[in-house]
């Protein structure tokens, strides 16, 4: 998972199983490109093949993730300043995608147009001791996030119940200033 490239692809199949040329068009690389991500994902054993479907007469591969992708806080030190740049814009692209996806379209049976949905905007000044604070928060958040995922899933595996998608999105970052 070393390559940036490789977490979009995870949060992509996050979301639903799909084609190395579905995820081409969505990372915006070649099908070939894509596809050696891919084996590489699979033989770490992050991705399998879902199915297989046939199109244009060949079989195609549809994969879906087999392990989350979250980078602790020492893995994400060890990566480099433009990598952690790349991943945190796919975070932002595929995160910002699903929320303007759920604020434009008209609700349905199943999504009844939540008037529980959160979106906050709280720009501060911060000193050291007050971004450490910050970030220690959006830590304990994340990972009661995490506890309430896990429970759920479980709750929903005992009742044979599908439940419906939902998107939690923590952002904590420092500002550039406007030029």
């Amino acid at each position: 998972m070393e390559h940036p490239v490789r977490w979009y692809i995870a949060m992509l199949l996050s979301d639903r199983p799909m084609s190395a040329h579905q995820l081409a068009l969505l990372v915006e690389m070649t099908p070939g490109a894509v596809r050696r991500h891919l084996r590489e994902m699979e033989k770490a054993g992050a991705i399998g093949v879902a199915d297989l479907r046939t199109r244009r007469g060949a079989a195609e591969k549809i994969y879906e993730l087999r392990s989350d992708f979250i980078l602790s806080e020492e893995e994400r030190a060890e990566l480099s300043l433009e990598q952690r740049r790349r991943i945190d814009a796919y975070i932002l692209k595929v995160g910002f995608g699903e929320a303007l996806r759920s604020l434009v379209s008209k609700p349905t049976a199943s999504s009844q147009g939540r008037a529980d949905s959160c979106v906050t905007r709280i720009p501060m000044v911060l000193d050291e001791e007050g971004w450490a604070e910050l970030a220690r928060i959006h830590l304990e958040t994340y990972l009661k996030v995490m506890d309430l995922r896990d429970r759920i899933e479980q709750r929903l595996q005992q009742a044979g119940e599908e439940g419906f998608r939902a998107t939690s999105l923590l952002l904590c970052f420092e500002v550039t200033p406007p030029t």
